[in-house]
């Protein structure tokens, strides 16, 4: 029996001292000496952890650097890395120390464990492992079918990892909802492994597939709030090189250590993502920056893993936490990728620093087609696909999240019936995808939102290459439009607009500001083309019974409605507010128009319902509208007002199509569906100008109708009247038979009307009451102008 003499450091405190024992004993023993011998140690042998303070084989000097910086309770980086093999109780001491400790060396490192354990578990509910595999799958088939996007991430990721810098660049994947991020997480597997998890507070209302990782966004969210970042300055949370990152110990820092540590902990571990299947408990404390790097740096080349967090916005937290959160991890030399529908998450950034900033990757895979988990499902859309091909061709131009819902509705649908009609089953399929939208979004519940949805269906913020291109269209044509470029980034966070990046770009930090090749970037979106997510445009903004300016479970809102709300809080001048291009009143006529068309479904509408349903359009909440002659007090029709009409005798049965948004062209297989009955045509407008409809089945014979806009402060008097019938007459010729006139107010005219094969109505858009202004001898009939006389806008205040 020997007894040698262990000299012993306590980490994060320096203090030095020694313990006489026996070298036949075990290390249980030398925890007991260890606690009996000094006495500043309060904590419970079970507290306590042992590492070896050797080097290179040798043990550590009492004159080392680092033993000296130990005093004044810093852990260097170099000692950091020796904190990972623990030394096992059962060890016998002999065994342990060899070679034979000396006089003037260090040979154990005590840590006083202050942290908690805590657990990590994926999901056992059904329902949620079941969108879990859902995903996976997903995952798997954007990988199989997608594979060069794929690599461009995991490239950026290991060119990351083999020329680090510090701070280390993130990326960022940055689109609307439903256009495939979290797939995207389940897509990169091959090269290493990797972590994922929602960064917002999980619960009721919450994804079933971010339920899954509930136990991760709880943990990782807890140890955020223990650190407090929101009441620090903000420049020291956005600058990565700050002392909280440098020099502070964080609760974040040990859960990422943590995680390095169980990823580390299995050799030849798959380069897939990193789940917990069965209960796991991690050890967690407060450490330094320099702690994880030593973690980090344990790892084998293709053994680091980065780290996905989904759902990042400012939204929930504020600048500070989410800065935060993305922060820790760059701060110790990790990739991470943050994901989210947030824009302003690209430029949370200090206002002085030059650095490698991000790379952004802001158009996804397009949408991988699977079969329905449902074998019956997927034999009725199977039949479907193949009667209708238009089904397939809405499912590739369509974002992933519109397609689910609309391929379960298409097959439901089909299950009812052997025979199925295609304008019948789109119906029913659009109105099911806009519910689930309006319910899974809600952002008609939301200011914003509406103005958001405002703009989608304005359609002034694609590219203008879009619209009008290549469609037919009488002459003369009207005006190109200066279209808006952007809309407010907030859109892509409330509703469907994307950044209007098409390509990853690499972005740098320069004094603050951010910089791509020489030039000046900020985020910036634009809501897609038609053919690019052509069930936004049929379905969400808008179909038979889910109309895009209702909102189901309170109000039945009216374009009017909508324009009048919206217009109250949008027209403030900063960054973040919306183009106020769409709130014109032209643009509220065009939105009136677009939504009456579409009252009747796919089929279209016939112009004596649609007129109702125009006048409805300008209501408090829409409603089919009556007329009443004002003399006679009698109920009138849209077949009396045209009588004696001759271009105009067909009118009231004329089908007006279910339009596109003002300006946009529907794509060739949406057209073409006219064989099975369906009716598609397209809203064209000029730019504050004439409004008209064109009529898919008779483009070169009389327009249905147009409309000309004349809401301004003062009274419509004779004099702007002969103007618009000397303007229509010289642009359209015979092409025009009735033309709407959109006014505030319209004088008495009556005395000094001149046109006398030129009719006039007057019609009050709220009351629905019509008065004869002109009627010509009969016989004489040849056109007929309707004044819409729509009185002061009204300001609605229910939100």
């Amino acid at each position: 029996m020997v007894h040698v003499i262990i000299v012993c450091a306590i980490i994060g405190k320096g203090n030095v001292f020694s313990v006489e024992i026996d070298d036949a004993q075990s290390m249980y023993y030398l925890r007991q000496a260890i606690e009996e011998q000094y006495e500043e140690i309060t904590s419970r042998w079970d507290r306590l952890q042992f590492f070896l303070a050797k080097r290179d084989g040798k043990w550590l000097s009492t004159d080392d650097s680092d033993v000296a910086a130990m005093h004044s309770g810093e852990v260097p980086e170099s000692l950091e890395a020796l904190l990972f093999e623990k030394i096992d109780d059962k060890d016998d001491i002999c065994n342990v120390f060899v070679p034979t400790p000396r006089t003037k060396e260090i040979h154990v490192l005590v840590k006083i464990c202050s942290g908690e354990y805590i657990k990590l578990k994926d999901s056992e509910y059904t329902t949620w492992m079941n969108e879990l595999k859902y995903y996976r799958d997903r995952g798997e088939c954007i990988r199989r079918n997608c594979g060069d996007y794929c690599d461009q991430i995991l490239n950026k990721i290991d060119n990351l990892y083999e020329f680090p810098v510090h701070p280390m660049p993130f990326i960022c994947v940055a689109a609307s909802s439903g256009m495939g991020k979290t797939q995207l997480a389940f897509a990169l597997g091959g090269r290493r492994p990797w972590f994922y998890w929602p960064a917002i507070s999980l619960g009721q209302g919450s994804q079933l597939i971010y339920l899954n990782f509930f136990s991760f966004s709880k943990e990782f969210n807890s140890f955020t709030w223990k650190d407090d970042p929101m009441k620090k300055p903000e420049e020291d949370i956005l600058d990565t090189t700050s002392e909280i990152y440098e020099s502070e110990h964080l609760w974040t820092y040990g859960f990422i250590r943590a995680l390095l540590e169980h990823c580390n902990s299995k050799s030849n571990r798959p380069a897939q993502m990193i789940c917990f299947e069965e209960e796991t408990s991690l050890y967690v404390e407060k450490c330094s920056r320099n702690s994880v790097v030593a973690a980090r740096k344990r790892m084998g080349k293709n053994a680091v893993p980065f780290f996905i967090l989904d759902e990042m916005s400012e939204l929930y937290g504020g600048r500070n936490k989410v800065a935060f959160q993305r922060n820790v991890f760059r701060a110790c030399g990790l990739v991470v990728i943050v994901m989210g529908t947030d824009a302003n998450i690209t430029k949370l950034a200090s206002h002085s620093k030059t650095e490698k900033w991000m790379t952004l990757f802001a158009r996804l895979p397009p949408y991988q087609p699977m079969d329905l988990v449902n074998e019956e499902k997927q034999a009725a859309w199977i039949r479907m696909k193949e009667q209708y091909p238009v089904l397939m061709d809405i499912v590739v131009n369509s974002r992933g999240r519109f397609d689910k819902y609309f391929v379960d509705k298409v097959a439901e649908f089909a299950m009812k019936g052997e025979s199925v009609n295609l304008c019948d089953l789109l119906n029913n399929a659009f109105d099911y995808v806009g519910n689930s939208t309006y319910n899974g979004k809600g952002f008609m519940y939301k200011k914003d939102g509406k103005d958001a949805h405002l703009m989608a269906t304005a359609y002034t913020n694609v590219d203008h290459e879009s619209r009008i291109a290549g469609s037919t269209v009488p002459e003369p044509r009207p005006k190109k439009r200066k279209f808006a470029g952007v809309v407010g980034t907030q859109c892509m966070h409330v509703h469907f607009a994307n950044l209007v990046e098409d390509q990853h770009i690499d972005v740098m930090l320069l004094e603050g500001k951010l910089n791509v090749d020489g030039v000046h970037w900020e985020p910036r979106c634009r809501f897609p083309k038609v053919e690019e997510d052509v069930l936004l445009y049929l379905a969400v903004v808008g179909g038979k019974d889910s109309l895009g300016d209702a909102n189901r479970y309170k109000y039945k809102y009216s374009a009017m409605r909508m324009f009048s709300k919206g217009k109250k809080h949008i027209t403030q001048d900063n960054g973040h507010a919306l183009s106020s291009d769409f709130i014109t009143f032209e643009n509220m006529l065009a939105q009136a128009i677009f939504c009456a068309s579409r009252r009747n479904g796919v089929r279209g509408i016939p112009f004596k319902d649609f007129f109702y349903g125009l006048l409805g359009e300008f209501q408090n909440e829409f409603k089919w509208m009556e007329m009443i002659m004002s003399d006679t007090r009698k109920s009138v029709g849209v077949t009396e007002l045209v009588a004696g009409y001759n271009d105009l005798t067909a009118l009231p049965d004329t089908m007006i199509p279910f339009l596109a948004p003002p300006n946009a062209t529907w794509p060739r297989f949406i057209v073409e569906t006219r064989d099975r009955g369906c009716n598609f045509g397209h809203l064209i407008r000029a730019t504050n100008k004439d409004v008209y409809v064109l009529n898919m089945e008779n483009e070169d014979g009389v327009l249905p109708f147009l409309c000309v806009s004349k809401h301004w402060d003062q009274k419509l008097h004779i004099g702007m009247m002969k103007e618009i019938i000397l303007g229509l007459n010289s642009a359209w010729k015979e092409k025009w038979a009735l033309v709407l006139v959109f006014c505030m107010k319209m004088t008495d005219i009556r005395l000094n009307w001149e046109e006398k094969s030129i009719g006039c109505v007057k019609i009050g858009c709220q009351s629905g009451r019509v008065d004869c202004i002109f009627q010509p001898i009969a016989g004489h009939e040849k056109k007929l102008v309707v004044v819409m006389e729509m009185g002061p806008l009204p300001i609605f205040n229910e939100s």
